[in-house]
């Protein structure tokens, strides 16, 4: 089966790298599906054994199960065909939407004062403990101020790019820098994913690889940075800067922080539950309709994630706990027909928010870029109940943004007027 996967991948990477097409959220999409399905291209995945805490997490190597390969290729082809669809059958005018302009014009300010404001008051109310070597201990002190300034700071970072505000391109990304010294790599990806995406769309169809060589290389480059980082970060926050050097400039390293990746782990969910018939059927979905409830972890709402199912039948010894798998959530949901299902409206999601992407307004492209970057890239690790969380956080702070503009918009009419 693994050849097969060689094939998919090969036809996947030769249409997006060489086919004369707009560099589109199809391309992040499958991009970042060959990522989190990297242990396919090695033939196994990690499971994580007991172990006490502080002690080194410990892995089983298991050979990933045909069905985990079918699962592979089977998202991957359907992103292709959407793709394709897109590019020569589906060639709808973008949307005609209406926006407030002059209210508009004073969201930068807005983002820009609320990113600060929310910066700051992260910083006193967290403490020393975002310089803790710890990520474990650091995130038991990250509230609603840090989730505001991390997600603010990647749609200040959109929004001054499209307006050609390079200065707030420059501090959007040192506080992303900040974060993943912090120790959280989620953000500046998605930032960095999004810079790139809207970049390359604007330069409309060309051939990927042969036209834009260089910037393939940097984005490369980039994402060797993510992988390497995880290893190098307690080194760096406990000051132990000798050793970083030595890591850097030694090769195990490297190999590491691509054979112990994240990806392997996650994908072990899904190689289990496949093994292991897990069933959990479609009942926790409930939860995710709360998230459309405003505030409704404050009102008492408890949720329970696919997590919350699967870790305690699967890897009831864990001291720690795992990520999620979307993959194998519906397929422990729902079987084969979920699987295949939530990939179509997956790719019929995405397929929206390319239309999305015409758009001559640059708030609109800004917003629909973060907000369909995170859904195209980043769902493969996360369960539906956390995806849609994170979309709806989005969404709650442009709304406050938005409403704060209107107000600066107001007071600076009152200025006027008084003025007059």
């Amino acid at each position: 089966m693994i050849w097969f996967y060689y094939l998919t991948v090969i036809v996947t990477l030769g249409y997006f790298l060489f086919a004369k097409r707009r560099f589109d959220l199809f391309s992040i999409a499958s991009f970042s599906s060959i990522v989190y399905f990297l242990p396919g291209l090695f033939g196994y995945v990690m499971y994580p054994l007991s172990t006490a805490v502080d002690e080194e997490v410990k892995f089983d190597v298991v050979p990933i199960n045909d069905k985990t390969y079918i699962v592979f290729i089977m998202v991957l082809l359907i992103t292709l065909i959407f793709a394709m669809l897109q590019d020569y059958f589906w060639t709808v005018n973008h949307p005609k939407i209406t926006v407030p302009v002059n209210s508009m014009e004073f969201f930068g300010r807005a983002i820009f004062l609320l990113l600060v404001g929310s910066f700051i008051l992260s910083l006193l109310t967290t403490n020393i403990h975002f310089f803790n070597s710890d990520k474990t201990e650091v995130m038991k002190y990250l509230n609603r101020f840090y989730t505001l300034w991390t997600s603010l700071a990647i749609v200040y970072a959109t929004t001054s790019f499209l307006n050609k505000h390079w200065k707030g391109v420059v501090i959007s990304m040192v506080l992303l820098l900040f974060d993943v010294f912090v120790g959280f790599r989620t953000s500046f990806s998605i930032a960095v994913i999004a810079l790139f995406l809207l970049w390359l769309h604007s330069k409309g169809k060309q051939r990927l690889l042969i036209n834009n060589l260089p910037l393939v290389i940097i984005g490369a480059g980039c994402a060797g940075f993510i992988f390497l980082y995880k290893n190098l970060m307690v080194l760096m926050k406990l000051g132990r800067w000798n050793d970083v050097i030595q890591s850097i400039f030694s090769t195990d390293i490297y190999v590491k922080s691509i054979v112990r990746s994240e990806p392997f782990v996650t994908q072990a969910i899904l190689n289990r539950v496949i093994e292991n018939h897990f069933f959990t059927g479609l009942g926790h979905f409930k939860y995710v309709a709360y998230q459309f409830i405003v505030f409704s972890p404050s009102l008492g709402v408890q949720s329970k994630s696919f997590n919350d199912l699967f870790q305690p039948v699967l890897f009831p010894d864990l001291s720690f706990g795992m990520a999620n798998n979307i993959w194998a959530e519906m397929y422990s949901s729902g079987g084969w027909l979920l699987v295949i299902l939530f990939s179509l409206v997956f790719c019929m999601l995405i397929s929206v928010a390319c239309h999305f992407m015409k758009h001559q307004n640059h708030h609109v492209v800004s917003f629909t870029t973060v907000i369909a970057v995170y859904w195209a890239f980043y769902i493969h690790r996360n369960d539906l109940l956390y995806q849609i969380n994170i979309e709806k956080n989005i969404v709650m702070f442009l709304a406050v943004v938005y409403i704060l503009s209107v107000i600066l918009r107001w007071w600076e009419r009152g200025k006027t007027r008084s003025g007059s």
